[in-house]
């Protein structure tokens, strides 16, 4: 039969019969669906139009152009991304030097006010600038303002996701800044503008991820604190709290998404080097979240991690040091530098104090007997020189007395001879002597004066004078303080003055504000008013969308606590199946352990056996040998050799090496062995003797008084355990061999066994191919695994057998499947689309029996359609009835798609006759069958596959 095929051609094609039997079992292509359906003579063609095709080209070019430029700004994008450390770098040090920049003003804004006289303090001449002394590496370097601008981003915006004018908003509350009023001319506000375009991973995205600009900020900000403390920021940045999570039994209270997993780790990748090495530490924490069944990474799985992989944080420091400024990094070198100077020159100055000490150590003895003879020597010099220096002053005593007094006699004889002089004076005139002898008399009374206080300074020290100066003193502190208090009056008064008059100016102000502010509140009043209706319309009617948002929200955390609940059910039987299947591991593997330890001892005893078997029968035929000649040679050979060997040598071999000595003269096991002996209790070595003992009879000779018959009886058994060491060997080959043979036959069997394990392994995953179905489940929604063999059974998980082959069992419907809300009313929804329908879709065949589900099998004898929960109800009633398990080639396989018309195979399916094998035909090829034979007018009324409504 022929079709009409979309071919490249402009004829129909013919399709082959295994194109037919994949056409009746894929679905219809979108193409097809869209075209009219017709008869065998209707032929299917695209449109080719001029006007068509050249809309066509257009629209393709079209789709082409905004691809590529989709691409571009891609493309752009990424590279923005890729050089964001330039921006942030630019951010961080403007933003650094503002706040640097204020906090040094307001440092050397003077605290107090001017004085009131106006007169200013002496400035402080500057001192000279210390020695450059290296800045301690244990202070950081780390500024209050990204604390500050980190807070302003969490409080103040519930979403991570902020556009350009949130984050303006944080970082100028943050840095009590305004960037919005001159968004232009604001360093700040363009570096913001920059770093906000850097950070945005899609052209059409208003927003970006503040947590990306903090963790990028906090790498430039906190780089001295370590890796580890780094990525603690990181975590936490992107982490969120696992509160009421039952799955997070152990873990810490603080986890992050798989999603921001990659972003964290990126935040200190500069290029796509840096980020191809971080790729392999994030692939293995994915691997190990979707391993564990979760959608996030606990903070301790991470830190696990990072312990276990050292590597992690060897790289995030290198990447850390890499993205600082080289300025950054040179101060860092110039600090450890001028710290280790400091060390160099404390430990270089310690050297010096210790060898200083040393050298004090030496000759302090000696400067101490120099000093005590130097001390003595001073002391009898003092000594004398004290004796001298009396005698001296008492004589200087004597004459100064001497020449007082002579001087008191030569000033009174003088003021005699004066007194004679003034009166003759006065007689000769009356004004000019008398002049004359006042003048002189004031001459005379200073130059005693003088000498008076030169000699006798203690006399100006009188009660009088001191009474004159502390009056003199009082007088001045009192008119001085007068004066202050007049000048603080004035100043006082003036002060009140001018306070009263402004005091009064402001109060007029005041009142003219007032009256203003009045005005303008009147008007806001009425504008209020207003407003208050508005806002208590919009209340009412937000209480109503609250009531109803807190009804869902408790719907969903009754439904979040359910699914929870089941979770953890299910964790516990996975965790109980899984320790129940270790423990009985563990019991096989301990029981195969004891096995082979046991069949080891047996062995082991066996042989042990044999060797005390094979040393007597051994030791029997060579005492029999020994009667022969050939033997009696042998035995005189050993004896003579046993009988000229030195004793002294004995004694020296077994003197240096005891332990091994006496198997280097007598064979190891021999009964004969050579020992040392100490007689009459003297341990020393001329006396030490060496001697033979027989370890079974314990006879005794001396080495050096041992006869040659003695040595006969020595030789005798040192040839017997020669045979018997020969015998032992052969035996311990044989050992080795049985041994080696037996570990291949263990190894064999495992290899077979293992072998047959996996075969077994093989046909029972076919088996369970063939026996479970994976369907949709009508009330959750949820994918379960349905036994063929036992409909009683579903799963929702699969056997643990099919391990990787799980993907290979085959689904139920990849369209439309059959569904219940939680009302119990049954529903319709297509997989792949999410489509639903109350009633089933057109064209698709429902069960024969339950005309529910749609058909999946098909019986050949009949031609009944079932459903495949019906097809294994009836397979196994079937089984449980009959004796006899049916065939499966009775039965066919359907898929679930749109049904054709068995006739035209052309046209889609519109009636379903039961009395016609159940065939599906489309309304033409129906009414040409059951209207043109008259045995076909009786059949049972058809069932239509479209506008079915739902029951």
């Amino acid at each position: 039969m022929q079709f009409a095929a979309l071919t490249s051609g402009d004829g129909p094609g013919t399709i082959r019969k295994r194109d037919f039997k994949r056409r009746l079992t894929s679905p219809r292509s979108p193409l097809l669906r869209k075209l009219p359906v017709g008869g065998d003579g209707f032929n299917l063609q695209h449109p080719r139009r001029l006007k068509d095709r050249r809309e066509d080209a257009i629209t393709r070019r079209n789709e082409q152009r905004v691809s590529s430029e989709l691409q571009n700004q891609q493309q752009q994008c990424r590279e923005r991304f890729l050089g964001r450390w330039y921006h942030v770098r630019q951010l961080y040090a403007v933003v650094s030097e503002t706040v640097t920049a204020r906090s040094e003003a307001m440092a050397s804004r003077p605290k107090l006010p001017p004085s009131a006289g106006g007169i200013s303090s002496p400035s402080t001449p500057a001192k000279p600038s210390d020695p450059l002394t290296p800045a301690p590496l244990h202070n950081l370097t780390a500024m209050s303002w990204l604390i500050d601008v980190a807070r302003e981003f969490r409080h103040g915006f519930a979403s991570h996701r902020v556009t350009m004018p949130q984050m303006e908003i944080a970082f100028g509350s943050g840095l009590q800044l305004s960037l919005l009023s001159a968004r232009s001319s604001t360093p700040t506000a363009a570096s913001l503008r920059n770093v906000f375009q850097a950070f945005q991973h899609e052209s059409e995205s208003s927003t970006i991820d503040y947590r990306e600009l903090l963790s990028a900020l906090v790498v430039l900000d906190r780089w001295r604190e370590g890796e580890k403390k780094m990525v603690a920021r990181w975590f936490h940045e992107f982490a969120f709290p696992l509160t009421e999570n039952s799955t997070a039994i152990g873990d810490m209270k603080m986890a992050t998404r798989g999603c921001d997993l990659q972003r964290m780790l990126f935040t200190a990748c500069g290029d796509e080097a840096d980020e191809f090495k971080m790729q392999p530490f994030v692939k293995e924490l994915l691997a190990s979240m979707t391993q564990r069944g979760r959608s996030y990474i606990a903070e301790t799985t991470f830190w696990e991690y990072s312990d276990a992989h050292p590597k992690l944080l060897e790289t995030v420091r290198t990447l850390c040091w890499k993205r600082l400024t080289d300025d950054t990094r040179l101060n860092f070198y110039r600090d450890v530098y001028l710290h280790a100077k400091e060390r160099f020159a404390k430990e270089e100055a310690r050297v010096r104090f210790e060898q200083a000490l040393g050298i004090w150590r030496t000759r302090e003895p000696r400067q101490r007997l120099a000093r005590w003879k130097f001390f003595v020597a001073y002391r009898k010099l003092i000594r004398r020189g004290d004796a001298h220096f009396r005698s001296c002053s008492a004589a200087k005593l004597v004459t100064g007395f001497r020449q007082n007094l002579k001087r008191r006699q030569e000033m009174h004889e003088l003021v005699l001879v004066a007194q004679n002089y003034r009166v003759f004076s006065l007689l000769r005139s009356v004004f000019q002597p008398w002049a004359l002898f006042w003048r002189s008399m004031q001459l005379i009374h200073a130059a005693a004066r003088r000498r008076s206080e030169r000699h006798h300074f203690h006399v100006c020290r009188k009660k009088c004078w001191r009474s004159w100066a502390m009056y003199y003193e009082q007088a001045k502190a009192r008119s001085q303080h007068c004066d202050k208090l007049a000048t603080a009056f004035l100043a006082r008064q003036h002060r009140k003055i001018l306070r009263s008059c402004m005091d009064t100016w402001l109060v007029h102000k005041r009142r003219q504000d007032e009256v203003a502010a009045a005005d303008i509140r009147g008007r806001q009043l009425q504008q209020d008013l207003l407003l208050l209706q508005l806002m208590q319309a919009e209340r009412g009617l937000m209480e109503v969308e609250d009531k109803l948002s807190g009804a869902v929200e408790a719907r969903a955390r009754k439904s979040d606590e359910m699914g929870r609940r089941r979770s953890f059910v299910a964790a516990t039987d996975r965790v109980h199946a899984s320790r129940k299947m270790q423990k009985q591991k563990d019991q096989r593997i301990q029981y195969k352990a004891s096995r082979e330890r046991a069949v080891e001892l047996e062995a082991k005893q066996a042989w042990a056996a044999i060797a005390e078997q094979v040393a007597a029968e051994v030791r029997t035929a060579t005492l029999t040998w020994l009667e022969t000649a050939e033997a009696k040679d042998q035995i005189n050979t050993e004896a003579t050799r046993i009988f000229e060997t030195d004793a002294k040598w004995i004694r020296n071999e077994l003197d240096r090496d005891p332990e091994n000595a006496p198997f280097r003269i007598m064979p190891r096991g021999c009964r004969w062995q050579v020992f040392l002996e100490a007689p009459h209790g003297a341990i020393t070595r001329k006396l030490t003797k060496a001697f033979y003992l027989n370890t079974v009879t314990y006879e005794k000779y001396w080495c050096g008084e041992v006869v040659i018959e003695e040595c006969e009886g020595i030789a005798r058994e040192v040839i017997i355990q020669w045979r018997i060491d020969d015998a032992l060997a052969r035996l311990n080959e044989k050992e080795a061999e049985w041994a080696l043979q037996r570990r291949q036959n263990i190894a064999a069997t495992r290899i077979q066994m293992l072998f047959r394990c996996r075969q077994a392994r093989s046909v029972c995953r076919r088996i369970i191919r063939n026996s479970f179905v994976k369907r949709i489940d009508p009330g959750s929604g949820e994918i379960v695994y349905f036994n063929l063999a036992r409909p009683q059974e579903t799963r929702r998980r699969p056997p643990k057998l099919i391990d990787s082959d799980e993907v290979l069992i085959p689904v139920e419907s990849s369209t439309w499947v059959y569904r219940q809300d939680i009302h119990g009313s049954g529903y319709y929804e297509r997989v792949d689309t999410g489509e639903t329908s109350w009633g089933p879709p057109d064209h698709y065949i429902l069960c024969t029996r339950c005309s529910v589900h749609f058909v999946t099998r098909r019986k050949i004898s009949s031609g009944a359609r079932y459903c495949i929960g019906c097809y294994a109800n009836f397979r196994y009633a079937s089984r449980r009835e009959a004796a006899t398990v049916e065939e499966e080639s009775g039965w066919t396989k359907m898929p679930v798609q749109p049904a054709n018309c068995m006739v035209c195979r052309s046209a889609a399916a519109h009636f379903v006759c039961t009395d016609c094998k159940h065939d599906a035909t489309c309304t033409r090829c129906f009414n040409a069958v059951h209207g043109r034979l008259a045995k076909s007018k009786t059949h049972a009324a058809a069932t239509s596959l479209v506008n079915r409504a739902s029951e």
